[in-house]
């Protein structure tokens, strides 16, 4: 059960990174991309995989210096 909470709280922020910079969720963004079953990461441009992992990469560092104990924290660092 641990495992799937986990999964769930990372798929959420995930989300929330992603809406950030391309304002999409990531269901929504592979609609807009007119993907299926495909990896997302797999069918971006070269410059959304430098936003995303730019948007990842500011998400941790913000993430290490604010230390946050809760998902909620998370999920405010994550924004």
């Amino acid at each position: 059960m641990n495992g799937e909470k986990e999964g769930q709280q990372f798929t959420t922020l995930t989300d929330i990174i992603l809406k950030a910079w391309a304002r999409k969720t990531t269901k929504e963004y592979k609609v807009f991309k007119g993907l299926k079953k495909e990896n997302l990461r797999d069918n971006m441009t070269n410059t959304e995989l430098i936003l995303n992992m730019l948007a990842e990469a500011s998400t941790k560092d913000n993430s290490a210096a604010t230390e946050p104990k809760e998902f909620e924290e998370s999920k405010e660092v994550a924004k």
